[in-house]
C-alpha cells in the first residue's frame, strides 16, 4: 500500500532530521560528544543510543552516508557514558536500573541484520562484540524476571534472537525460561497482567495490575516477533486472540483509551511514552484480522498528527500550551517505524474503512471484569466508566466510579481522565510541566478539602458500579483522600449514570464537595455561556457539545475561558465547577447533532 509506505518514509524522515539535528558534536567532551540532547527535558536520555537503527534506515532510504557517522556517534558516547562493564546498560547517566539493556539488544540486532550492508566491517565488528557481551549479561540478569511483564516478554524474544544469531544455544534455553513466564500472564479475558511492581499482586478487589498502553505497545509486539521468530504458532494465536481483547480499548481515531491503566502516568495519547509502538506487531497479524490494519494506520495517523516541531509529542495540545516535545517518543517509535519500511510490510496492506474495531462492534454495554470497567457504546459515542482499584502510585490512575472517557465519533474526545497528582513517579521518563500553565488532573469528579487534605470519588478503590439496564449505572462510594483513605466523619456519594442515544445524563449526590467538570476544548474552540438555560457551548469541528445543568444552580468557569492543561495525555480543557443544591447537582450533555435528533424524534 503506497500510503502506508509514504506514511511511514514522512515519518520517519521528520523524526530522524528533528532527532540529529539534536546530535551533540564537538565539544571535546567524550561523555557528551554523539548524544542527542532532549528540548523538553534539557538532559541526554541514556537510550537515546536507539536511535542508531532508523538512522541507518535513514542511510538506507536516502543514500546519505552521515546518517552512519550519526549512528557511529551515538555508539561511541554510549560506550564512554551508559555501557557497563559487566555488559548491562544504563537506563540514564543519573539512573541505575538496567533493563533497558533488552531493548538496546533489539536494536543492534536489528542494525545488524538489516543494515550490516552500508556500515564498515569495522563498525558491525563493534556492535557484535558489544552484543556479545550483551547477550552474556542478559543471560544472567535474573532480577528482570520479577519484574513488569513487558521487561521478560521482551528478553524473552531478545534472548532467543541472539542465539540464534550467535548460534548459541544457552540463550536459547534461557529464552525459554522467560517463555514459560509471559505464557501465564494473560487473564481469562485475553488481557495481559503485570504492570506492577509485584506482578501477581493483587488489588483489595483481587484484580491484577494491567495497563493497555505497555500492553498494546511492549509486550504484545514482542510476543508477537517470538512467535514468528520461532515458527510458534501457539505463541502467535496467544497473541491475535490477546490483541483483539485489547483492541476494545482502540478509539475511532486509533488512540489508546488507558485512562485507568496502572502506569497511565505514563500514557500518551497514542500509546505510552517510552515504549516501541503498536502498528509493526498489528501488521504483522494482518493476515488473521483485517481489523489489525485499520488500528495500524489509524494509530501511525494520530501520531503524524501528535508530530510538532517535527517530534513526536505525548498528546494533542502539546503545542497549544507550549510545551516542548521530549525525544524520547520519537527516537523509540522511529524504531518500528524502521523496521516496517526494512521488512516492507506495507506490502498487500490493504485498509477496509467498513472495518469496525471491536469497541464499537455492540451497541450495548460490556464488562470487564478484570478492570472492573464498563464501557458503554451507543451510535455516536463511547463512554467508560471504572472502579479500577490497582494501586500502582498514590493519585495515580481514576477509580471511583468516574466516566474516565467520552469520545465521540465524530467529534474526539470529550473527557478524558488523567493523573490525580502529577508528579515525576519516573523522573527520566516524564516531562515536567512548562511555563505559566494551569497543571490540573482532567478528571470529571466530586471534591472536597478539609483541613489541606483533597477527598475525591476518583480515589475511592472500594466504590461500586451497579449495571441496571445497558443505559442507566449507578456507582456508590465515599470520598477518599490520594492514598485510599475516607475523611471522619466519611462523605458518602452517589452517581447515577445515563447514556442515552442522544444525550448522556449524570445525577450527582453527595452533601460536601463540588463538582468538577473538565471538558476537553482546545483554546482556538468558540464558547458560549448562557446563564439563562444554565448552558455552556463549545465548538467542535462541525459540531457543538452542549453541556447543561437541569437543577436550579449554576455552572461557573474558575478561570474564565482559560484552558487548563494536564500532560496526560496531553489535553487542554475547560475547567467547569458545579456547586450541589442541596446535595444534587443533574447535568446533561450532548452534541448539537444530538440535541437535534432528540427534539425531532429521530435516531442517528
Amino acid at each position: 500500500m503506497e500510503y502506508l509506505k509514504e506514511l511511514c518514509e514522512n515519518l520517519l524522515r521528520t523524526w530522524s532530521l528533528s532527532l540529529i539535528n539534536l546530535q551533540i558534536c564537538s565539544t571535546g567532551n567524550s561523555r557528551v560528544d554523539g548524544a542527542i540532547m532532549c528540548p523538553a527535558c534539557g538532559k541526554i536520555h541514556g537510550r537515546c543510543i536507539e536511535s542508531m537503527y532508523p538512522f541507518l534506515s535513514m542511510s538506507k532510504l536516502t543514500g546519505d552516508m552521515y546518517w552512519i557517522d550519526a549512528a557511529e556517534r551515538l555508539f561511541q558516547w554510549s560506550e564512554n557514558t551508559v555501557s557497563l562493564p559487566n555488559g548491562g546498560y544504563l537506563n540514564d547517566i543519573d539512573s541505575d536500573w538496567k533493563g533497558i539493556s533488552i531493548f538496546i539488544a533489539i536494536m543492534f540486532l536489528d542494525c545488524l541484520e538489516n543494515h550490516s550492508d552500508i556500515i564498515s566491517d569495522d563498525f558491525k565488528g563493534k556492535i557484535e562484540k558489544r552484543l556479545k557481551k550483551l547477550s552474556l549479561f542478559l543471560y544472567e540478569y535474573e532480577d528482570i524476571k520479577s519484574k513488569n511483564t513487558n521487561y521478560p516478554a521482551s528478553n524473552a524474544y531478545a534472548l532467543y534472537r541472539m542465539g540464534k544469531y550467535f548460534n548459541d544455544n544457552k540463550l536459547i534455553v534461557k529464552a525459554a525460561e522467560y517463555e514459560e513466564i509471559i505464557r501465564n500472564v494473560f487473564t481469562s479475558e485475553g488481557l495481559i497482567y503485570g504492570e506492577g511492581w509485584d506482578r501477581e499482586k493483587r488489588s483489595k478487589k483481587d484484580l491484577l495490575a494491567i495497563d493497555i498502553g505497555y500492553n498494546v505497545e511492549e509486550t504484545l509486539p514482542a510476543i508477537v516477533k517470538l512467535g514468528i521468530i520461532k515458527q510458534d504458532y501457539s505463541l502467535i494465536e496467544l497473541a491475535v486472540d490477546s490483541f483483539r481483547k485489547h483492541l476494545v480499548f482502540m478509539l475511532e481515531d486509533g488512540a489508546w483509551d488507558n485512562s485507568f491503566g496502572t502506569r497511565n502516568f505514563k500514557w500518551t495519547y497514542w500509546g505510552s511514552r517510552t515504549s516501541d509502538g503498536v502498528a509493526e506487531a498489528l501488521l504483522l497479524l494482518s493476515q488473521y484480522d483485517k481489523s489489525f490494519v485499520k488500528a495500524a494506520l489509524k494509530n501511525l495517523k494520530l501520531m503524524e498528527k501528535c508530530t510538532f516541531s517535527g517530534l513526536l509529542a505525548g498528546g494533542p495540545d502539546y503545542h497549544l500550551s507550549n510545551q516542548p516535545v521530549c525525544i524520547h517518543h520519537s527516537f523509540t517509535h522511529a524504531k518500528i517505524i524502521a523496521s516496517i519500511l526494512d521488512n516492507k510490510l506495507y506490502k498487500g496492506v490493504i485498509e477496509n474503512e467498513e472495518t469496525e474495531f471491536p469497541r464499537y462492534k455492540v451497541l450495548d454495554s460490556l464488562y470487564i471484569s478484570d478492570l472492573d470497567t464498563f464501557i458503554i457504546n451507543k451510535a455516536s459515542y463511547t463512554a467508560t466508566v471504572t472502579a479500577y482499584d490497582w494501586p500502582y502510585m498514590a493519585g495515580g490512575h481514576c477509580s471511583g466510579g468516574v466516566m474516565s472517557l467520552l469520545h465521540y465519533k465524530k467529534i474526539g474526545p470529550v473527557f478524558v481522565s488523567s493523573m490525580g497528582e502529577y508528579f515525576l513517579k519516573e523522573k527520566n521518563n516524564m516531562q515536567v510541566p512548562y511555563g505559566n500553565i494551569l497543571h490540573e488532573p482532567l478528571d470529571m469528579r466530586i471534591e472536597t478539602e478539609i483541613n489541606g487534605v483533597i477527598f475525591s470519588n476518583r480515589n475511592c478503590g472500594e466504590a461500586v458500579v451497579t449495571k441496571k439496564s445497558d443505559s442507566k449505572f449507578i456507582v456508590r462510594g465515599v470520598l477518599c483522600d490520594k492514598n485510599g483513605n475516607q475523611s471522619v466523619p466519611s462523605i458518602p456519594y452517589q452517581i447515577i449514570y445515563v447514556f442515552d442515544d442522544n444525550y448522556i445524563q449524570i445525577e450527582f449526590s453527595c452533601m460536601k464537595g463540588t463538582i468538577i467538570c473538565p471538558i476537553v476544548s482546545r483554546r482556538d474552540e468558540d464558547i458560549i455561556k448562557d446563564d439563562k438555560d444554565n448552558s455552556i457551548r463549545i465548538r467542535k469541528k462541525n459540531d457543538w457539545i452542549i453541556f447543561s445543568r437541569l437543577d436550579n444552580g449554576a455552572i461557573s468557569l474558575p478561570y474564565d475561558m482559560q484552558r487548563i492543561f494536564n500532560l496526560v495525555p496531553g489535553f487542554e480543557a475547560l475547567k467547569m465547577e458545579i456547586a450541589p443544591t442541596k446535595g444534587k447537582a443533574i447535568i446533561k450533555i450532548r452534541s448539537l447533532m444530538q440535541r437535534y435528533f432528540e427534539i425531532s424524534g429521530k435516531t442517528i
